[in-house]
């Protein structure tokens, strides 16, 4: 499987979820959601920025709290949304 996360950038922190979601917080100051996208085309490891300010916003830092939702992209056919809780998913 491909990991493209690494192409990202400097991770400063990563706060594992479970075993296979992270939140990584970036050099630039960029908040990234790492799963594994298994849509439509093949699956990989990505890592979208959140929208931190303009619709996401870091309620505690430890242990994580983010609000509103994380959600792929869904024209992608990715399934995944949930939220974040106590440094833990919550599938939607």
């Amino acid at each position: 499987m491909k990991d493209i996360s690494k192409s990202y950038g400097e991770i400063l922190d990563t706060v594992n979820l479970d075993d296979t979601r992270a939140i990584l917080f970036m050099e630039d100051g960029a908040v990234r959601f790492r799963h594994v996208c298994d849509g439509m085309y093949e699956p990989m490891i990505i890592a979208p920025a959140l929208q931190i300010g303009n619709g996401h916003e870091i309620i505690q830092r430890t242990p994580l709290t983010i609000r509103a939702s994380i959600a792929c992209d869904f024209e992608r056919g990715c399934s995944e949304h949930g939220f974040v809780t106590d440094s833990q998913w919550q599938a939607v």
